[in-house]
């Protein structure tokens, strides 16, 4: 389960990527070389229709609700205690 929400946020992040190449979001954020004018915050919040595409917003989010569902589960995967390495296998001996 943990490896397909992997999965399914990393593909809405290549996906978000390619959102942002079609909007040319570099000279929204007057990028690079510069301070950045406005943040993607703001620029939903102030209306620009480059955030207000429904493509765009679904991609959002449907990685906002990936990543609350994979959070939990990342965490506990984290924390949980890792075994041991065999030292049969470890050794480049192969157990019979």
């Amino acid at each position: 389960m943990l490896r397909s929400l992997y999965l399914a946020n990393a593909t809405l992040l290549v996906v978000h990527e390619l959102d942002s190449v079609f909007w040319r979001e570099w000279e929204l954020f007057r990028l690079p070389g510069g301070e950045a004018g406005s943040s993607p915050r703001t620029s939903l919040l102030a209306g620009r229709p480059e955030f207000r595409a429904p493509a765009s917003i679904a991609v959002l989010a449907g990685s906002l609700v990936v990543s609350l569902a994979q959070g939990p589960g990342a965490a506990a995967a984290l924390r949980a205690p890792r075994p041991a390495p065999d030292r049969a296998t470890s050794s480049g001996r192969t157990s019979p």
